[in-house]
């Protein structure tokens, strides 16, 4: 049995567009050889990054936070 190891390392968890990318690549995998074992680790779930933590970097990429002049 092979095995296929998805790991994610996305500040918005499963709603990350790069989470989301690789889903589709593991299921289309999954799909082709389905005798694959999956093993599936979330590094920001489990040890985010201290100094840089979901709702900061959203502020910091919000529009609203960039006052027009």
């Amino acid at each position: 049995m092979k095995t296929l190891m998805q790991i994610n390392n996305s500040l918005f968890s499963e709603q990350g567009r790069s989470p989301k990318l690789a889903q589709r690549f593991v299921r289309a995998r999954q799909s082709r050889n389905t005798d694959k074992r999956l093993i599936v680790r979330d590094l920001a779930l489990n040890h985010p990054a201290p100094h840089l933590i979901a709702d900061l970097f959203q502020a910091l990429i919000t529009y609203s936070a960039f006052p027009r002049h």
